[in-house]
Order: structure tokens, then sequence, then C-alpha cells
């Protein structure tokens, strides 16, 4: 009994440590398998990590070349892109010791153009082909890294190489062509290039080199620019100027000519010409030869400009002649002095190598506009005055006078022909169109006086008007001009165009009369027309005489309904001052201030400031003179409310006008 229970104590024994086997065996494979799993779980870790990094890299790389891409392609100059590159590619890697060198081709030769930290003490080397390592890239195209570059046999010579570890060459190409090499170095010993260093500075150069060849085309199309403008002016001063004395030559004091006298015929300039003529010049010519006349004309060439004074114009129009052309000076007794100075300047003893010569010049002088309405004339009057001097001896000089005596025979002869001007029907009234500024409605037209003489042909009112005031004829002509105008505005009015006003100037005289407030009234009553279709315009000038009275009468008039504007407003005298009392509704902005406005800003603020205080005090603005688009748009940019001038229409004949209000579309370009 008692073996029998010794044997099962043994068999349950036995089956637990089977058990305890197992349980130690299945924890011991699931252990294994975690140990596994954990393993696989951190590699799977690192190659994400890893992964990450490369992708941050790789980002920070495309940042980095994106930025040097942009700051490349921002800029065009030659030396700006050739130092952006050497500086970018410093950044990039981490170094601040850089070089560039160009290829000249012709010269077989590279050229240190930009220098950064250690290279900046080599800027301008010229690098044979043959020395360093420059033609071993320019062969190969390919990137070069040189360790220990103070050590190589083939370092280029210079003591600061010696500091050198290692230098990596960049080649830049156009195609496929090395164009130029980059360089960027080491000086610590422990650091080098790494792999991917050398991979981002290929893409760096791919970069680099669309840049340099941008900027190397646009560096030869300037270079080309310059050298065809450097060929252009020696063309024009070949075509312009005397190769003996370098003065001007005909051709261009002909030219500065014909601006002058479009602008006097414009009434903005005058002036005076003095023509030369050495004195006996053939006869040293004949006697001691032209390299001696030669030399003579260059001296008094000289002395020419040193008695015509700064602001004169000298040219030498032919072999001993000489012209003078004084732009804006009609005053004789200046013009006669400078004359005098240029004579006792060229009569003196010349000094030509052995030989000493006396010599002395003539001189005729015409005035423009006075003495011509063209060149031609002017010079063909200097002329005769030059040829008046020369027969009263020489060494002197002359007014073409035979002018004064005309002009004032002339003046003679309009004053009277003006008496009988109105009775002979030779006035007329022009009429130029003033136009809305922001519609392009025709809102006025200004009444233009002209005469035309059955003898003398049209007479400018710059001339006449002043003769009618001389010889009082000026009542009867302007009482004429304030009639014509109003029967031209009952003619407006009897076509459905009575909210187009005519405007009349003028002048002093008519307004310190008696009976001027009278006249005008008389003629919209004859008429038959509205005081509002009529506007009388004056000048600041004309109202100083009795500002007072004139205020007055300009009152009584605007209080039945006759419009009035100052004209020329800018050119008087205390304008600003009075400006408020005076019972004006427009301001008419005089043509001297609009020429310059487009090129000047100061003077365009001027005008809009002009427009402005008018608008404050309650007053209309036109322009006067307007002839360009582009002064047309400054004035619309400063709000003028009305533009007048050959930008949309000359003055015209009454039938012309009357038809101009029926064209609609006309100025819809305002």
């Amino acid at each position: 009994m008692a073996e029998k229970d010794n044997t099962h104590t043994d068999t349950a024994g036995g089956k637990r440590e089977d058990e305890f086997r197992l349980l130690h065996e299945e924890l011991t494979a699931a252990y294994e398998e975690i140990t596994a799993s954990e393993e696989e779980l951190r590699q799977q870790c690192d190659e994400l990590l890893r992964r990450e990094e490369d992708i941050r890299r790789q980002n920070s790389i495309l940042t980095s070349l994106h930025e040097t891409a942009m700051g490349l392609m921002k800029r065009v100059a030659l030396k700006d892109v050739l130092t952006a590159i050497v500086s970018h590619a410093n950044d990039l890697i981490g170094t601040s010791h850089g070089f560039i060198n160009i290829l000249d081709a012709e010269q077989g030769v590279f050229e240190r153009k930009v220098g950064l930290g250690h290279y900046a003490q080599d800027i301008g080397r010229k690098i044979k082909l043959t020395e360093g390592f420059g033609g071993q890239v320019y062969k190969s195209g390919a990137i070069t890294v040189v360790d220990d570059y103070s050590a190589s046999n083939r370092r280029l010579d210079g003591s600061f190489f010696d500091h050198i570890n290692q230098v990596v060459l960049v080649p830049l190409k156009r195609d496929d062509t090395v164009i130029a090499i980059f360089g960027l170095s080491f000086l610590e010993p422990d650091r080098s290039f790494s792999d991917q260093e050398i991979s981002l500075l290929v893409q760096f150069a791919q970069l680099a080199s669309m840049a340099l060849d941008n900027a190397l085309l646009v560096d030869s199309l300037e270079k080309e620019l310059r050298e065809r403008r450097v060929q252009e002016q020696k063309n024009w001063r070949l075509a312009y100027y005397d190769s003996l004395t370098g003065l001007p030559n005909r051709a261009y004091v002909y030219a500065r000519l014909a601006e002058e006298f479009d602008k006097a015929g414009r009434g903005k300039t005058s002036g005076a010409i003095l023509h030369i003529d050495l004195d006996d010049l053939k006869l040293i010519n004949d006697t001691l030869g032209h390299s001696i006349g030669d030399e003579i004309i260059v001296k008094a060439g000289e002395y020419i400009v040193a008695g015509a004074g700064e602001h004169a114009l000298v040219a030498r129009i032919a072999g001993d002649e000489f012209m003078i052309l004084l732009v804006g000076e009609s005053d004789r007794e200046k013009v006669a002095h400078i004359a005098d100075t240029v004579v006792r300047q060229l009569s003196r003893e010349y000094a030509i190598g052995e030989s000493r010569v006396h010599m002395s010049g003539s001189i005729g002088i015409a005035f423009y506009p006075d003495d011509g309405d063209t060149a031609a004339d002017v010079l063909k009057k200097a002329d005769l005055a030059l040829h008046e001097a020369k027969i009263s001896g020489k060494n002197t000089w002359r007014f073409c006078k035979a002018k004064l005596q005309i002009v004032a025979y002339e003046n003679m002869v309009l004053k009277q022909e003006l008496r009988e001007a109105i009775e002979h029907e030779e006035l007329s009234l022009y009429y130029q169109p003033i136009v809305d500024a922001g519609s392009g409605r025709i809102v006025s037209f200004e009444a233009l006086l002209r005469w035309t003489n059955s003898a003398y042909g049209a007479v400018p009112p710059s001339r006449f008007i002043p003769l009618a005031e001389e010889n009082d004829t000026i009542q009867r002509v302007g009482k004429w001009v304030i009639e014509e105008a109003c029967r031209f505005a009952r003619q407006l009015a009897e076509m459905g165009k009575c909210d187009i006003r005519v405007s009349v100037n003028v002048s002093p005289r008519q307004i310190i009369a008696d009976d001027f407030v009278a006249v005008v009234c008389q003629a919209i009553d004859r008429a038959g027309i509205s005081p509002s279709q009529l506007e009388v315009e004056i000048t600041e000038n004309a109202l100083i005489a009795s500002l007072e009275d004139s205020t007055q009468k300009l009152r009584e008039l605007r209080n039945i309904g006759v419009g009035l504007s100052l004209d020329d407003f800018g050119t008087g005298y205390s304008s600003l001052t009075y400006l408020r009392n005076l019972p004006v509704g427009t301001l008419k902005i005089d043509k001297s201030f609009i020429d310059p406005m487009v090129s000047d800003a100061v003077q365009l603020q001027f005008i809009c400031s002009i427009v402005n205080m008018a608008h404050v005090l309650g007053l209309t603005v036109v322009a006067e003179g307007v002839e360009t688009e582009e002064q047309l748009a400054k004035l619309v940019q400063c709000q003028c409310d009305f533009i007048q001038g050959y930008v949309f229409s000359r003055p015209l004949a009454e039938k012309e006008a009357i038809l101009l209000t029926f064209n609609k579309d006309l100025f819809a370009k305002v």
C-alpha cells in the first residue's frame, strides 16, 4: 500500500516539471520574438529619422539654391553677378574664401575678377591655361578638388597660397564650353569638402552659369551701345563742328537758327546775329601760304570767343567767316558793346612762327525777328550790314539800319491804314474753342482779331494793337470787336447753341473809357442776346492803371449777367493780393506757365496750386496755349476745368467755328 502511494507522487512531480519546462520554452520564445520585434522597430525608427534628416537637409539645400537663384537673377551688372556667385557659394558651403576667374579666349588666359577672404589680395591676376589647375578644369569641364593645395607643384606663385588647404574648382559653362571657374577654399587642415557639398556645388553651378551667361550678354550689349554712342558722337561732331577751329560749323548754327526762328514765329524768343569776316585774309593766303592763313583763322576764332562772352554761340561758317548768335539778346547797346569788343580783339598783330601779320575783322549785325521773318532774311540783312562795314573802311561793325527806317515808315502807314480798316472791311474775327476738360464739350469761343491789309497783307495783332492804342483807334476797333462777337453769339443762339459763350479781350484804354459799360450793353441789346452769352476778358495789367474804377465797371457788367475772366493770370503784378476782390468768375493761366510743366515737376505743382486756389475762391480755370497731349493729361490731373489751344483747334473763321459746334465726337478724347 505504501509503495503504491510513492509511485503516484513521483508521477505527479514529473508532470509538473514538464509543464514548467514547456512554459519556460514558450516564455523564452515569446521574449525572443519581442526582442526581435523591438530591434526591427528600432531599426525602422532609425531609418525614419535618417529619412527625415535627409528630407530636411534636401529642403534646406533646395531653399538655399532657390534663394541663391533669386539673388543672382535680380542682378544684371557683370561685377555684381560675379561677386554674388562667389558670395553665395561661400554661404552654401560655409567658407569665406572664394574667387572667380573669367576666361579671355582670345588671350588664352583666365582673369581673376573677384576675390573674397584670402583671395581679396589676388584680384586682377591673369593666369595662363598652362598655369595652375585652370587649364585642367577648362579641358575636362568637370569639378576638381585639390587636396593640400599649398604643397602642390602646380600651385600659383604667391606667399599667401601657403595657408590654403583644400580647394574646389567649379566650371561655369555656356552650352558645353567653360566660360569661367569659381573656386572655394578651406584654410583649416581638418576641414574638407564632403560629397554632399560637391553635389550641392554642381547644382549651384548650373544656376550660376545661367546668371553669368545673362550678365555677359548684357555687358556685351552695353559695351556695344557705348561704342555706338561714341561713334555717333564722333559722327555728330564731324557733321556739326569745324575740324580746324573746333567751333560749331555752318550746319550747326543754321540748325540752331531754324529752332530760334520757329520760336520767334510764336513770339517766344528774339536775338541778334553777328556776321564776321576777317579783313584781307585772301591776301595772306596768296602771299604767305594757306598754312599761315589757317593758323590765323584758329587764333581769330579764339579771340572771337573771348570777346563774345560765355552766353554766345560762335561758329565758323566759311573760310574766313564766323558768326555769333546771341539768343534772347535784343538790347542794341549790349550787342553794340559785344561787337566793339570783338572788333578790338581781332585787330592785332598775329605772331605765326617767324611771321608777324596785322589782321582785323568787320562785323554786320541783324536782329530777329525785327529784321526778317526767316533765317534767310535776317542772314541777308546781316550780310548787307557786313558789306556796309567793309565799305566803311573795315575793322568796324554796322547795324542793319535800313530795317529801322522801313519799320518806322511802315508803322506810320499802318496807323493811317488802321483808321480806315473797319470801313474797308479788312478786320475779321477768328474763334478758338474753349473745351470742358471733363466732357470735351465746347463751352465758349474766344474772339481773336485779325487784320489783312491790302498793301501789307496779314498784320499780326502784336504789331497793330499797340499802334491802335498809340493813335487812339483802339476805341473804335474795340467797339467793333464787341459788336461782332455779340452778332456771332446770336448766330449760335439761333442754332440752339445759346449755352456757348463768346469772349472778347478788352484793352486798358477801353476799360478806363467812361462809356465802356454802355458800349457793352448796347452791343448786347442790338444783337438781342442774353448778357450771359458774352464774356469779357481783361488782363491784370489792364486793371493796374485805375483799379477801383475798373473794378466798379466790371461789377456792373457782372450784375447784368456778363461773364468776366482774368486773362494771362500770373504775368501781372500783385495778382494774389487783390484776386478775391475782383468780380471775375474765371482765371486763364498764361501759356508761358503751361509750356514747361511737362518737364518741370515744380512748375506742374505750381499749376496745380493755382487751380486749387481758384477752386477755393469759387473760380473756374482755363489753361491757354495747350499744344500737346502730355500737357493736356497733366492739366486734367490737376483738375483744370477748361482747355484752350492747338491740342484741340486753331482759331477758326466764323463758318468753321459754327460747324465745329455740331461735331459732337470731335473732342471725345478728353
